[in-house]
């Protein structure tokens, strides 16, 4: 089987990567392939906005599984802002996201949604993962909230971890875990 990856984000193709080779090492043969695709996100619930980009690039590869990853970033003190918008929310740079957090409190969740697809076979699944933890004050610079976001019960950010240690702790880690486990159990 041939998976899909839509992203033109190389540090997610990596980390899924990652992750397929190790948890399929000895028993699906699956390839991970990275299409790369810049869609444009309507606005919406982060389930809106994941199944609406999973069908989207469907629609354009028709005969082709395909993974999405939509992640958000929440922060309890905002009711869960950004949320899906968390990219925009990261163009204010670390510093303010500091001066923000030091003020409203630090608890926050990253959480992860994959799609799987295939238009011809009408098949679009959306698989969850999250992850508790806290915003600290970062380096500037680093992909995503990894250079911020620490997760509980480690002391260290995701950025000062090896992709493997991540993608064992991480929400996108649990999210394709869990694409994995549909693919073998429905034997795709």
């Amino acid at each position: 089987m041939i998976l899909h990856f839509a992203t033109s984000n190389k540090n997610k193709f990596n980390e899924v990567k990652d992750l397929l080779d190790i948890e399929l090492k000895h028993s699906h043969n699956i390839e991970l392939k990275q299409l790369h695709e810049d869609i444009t996100e309507i606005q919406g619930s982060k389930e809106d906005i994941a199944l609406d980009k999973l069908k989207k690039v469907c629609k354009y590869h028709t005969d082709k599984w395909i993974i999405i990853d939509d992640t958000s970033i929440e922060l309890s003190a905002l009711n869960g802002f950004p949320g899906p918008y968390g990219k925009d929310f990261l163009l204010i740079g670390n510093q303010c996201i500091e001066n923000l957090v030091s003020k409203i409190g630090r608890d926050a969740v990253s959480s992860c949604i994959v799609g799987l697809g295939n238009f011809n076979k009408n098949i679009y699944k959306l698989f969850y993962g999250k992850v508790s933890g806290t915003i600290i004050k970062g380096k500037e610079g680093g992909f995503g909230f990894d250079s911020i976001f620490l997760p509980d019960g480690s002391d260290k950010v995701y950025g000062d971890i090896s992709v493997t240690e991540k993608n064992s702790i991480s929400h996108r880690g649990e999210a394709i875990r869990k694409l994995l486990s549909y693919i073998t159990q429905n034997k795709l």
